[in-house]
């Protein structure tokens, strides 16, 4: 797996609309990434980038004046303190630059971390840490199943290249699918629920598309 990703994969992946990559992402520190240094492009640098012909136009059009004028002014700014112009040709050129550039993955994915913290609150201690008895299910193993069904089609419907075998794995696929003693149901119980249910045309060998956990558990976060 690439130690970067693009802007656009991240609005794709994470679910969110491609003007939310600024105020998601960027101001909390994900600065766009050069692909031949590896280093954070700086905000001037950015912006040249993007609007160097408009620079080099010498017309009298208004338009101009307030590029130059929105370049002078973030000419020392860092990403964290970035604001679009408010033109709205301006800013959508800026997200669609944003979008294409690539960022750096482990920053991302502890962005998604906290993100997910925030909103849900601390994850559960592994099964091992936690000194209490098992938590018991009142649900039958065919009320389970018809559950699983129902997770198995939304994931599909965001992912539909996940082969059962992968999406068997995700925590958040698994969340509370427990026996009435509290133990865990064998890996041959999750197979067989989605044994046959596949959406075709998309049978065939398994793919590992590195999809984080967070991601599948905001997806089903009310299944």
């Amino acid at each position: 797996m690439s130690d970067f990703i693009s802007g656009q994969d991240i609005v794709i992946e994470y679910g969110i609309l491609p003007f939310e990559l600024l105020n998601r992402f960027i101001h909390l520190g994900l600065s766009p990434i050069n692909p031949h240094t590896g280093r954070e492009i700086e905000v001037s640098r950015f912006l040249g980038s993007v609007f160097k012909f408009q620079e080099k136009d010498d017309n009298a059009d208004p338009k101009d004046e307030l590029l130059k004028n929105f370049i002078d002014a973030n000419s020392e700014m860092d990403w964290s303190n970035f604001q679009l112009s408010g033109d709205d040709e301006m800013d959508l050129t800026i997200n669609e630059a944003l979008l294409v550039h690539i960022y750096k993955r482990k920053h991302y994915e502890k962005l998604v971390a906290m993100d997910q913290i925030n909103r849900h609150g601390l994850p559960a201690l592994p099964q091992a840490h936690v000194k209490v008895a098992a938590k018991k299910s009142k649900r039958t193993p065919t009320i389970h199943k018809n559950i699983l069904i129902q997770r198995a089609e939304r994931i599909w419907q965001a992912h539909p290249t996940m082969p059962p075998s992968e999406l068997c794995q995700y925590p958040a696929y698994r969340r509370d699918i427990i026996k009435n003693n509290g133990e865990s149901y064998g890996e041959g119980f999750f197979r067989n629920c989605l044994k046959n249910r596949w959406p075709q045309p998309y049978q065939g060998p398994s793919k590992n598309l590195d999809i984080p956990n967070v991601t599948i558990e905001a997806l089903l976060q009310d299944l």
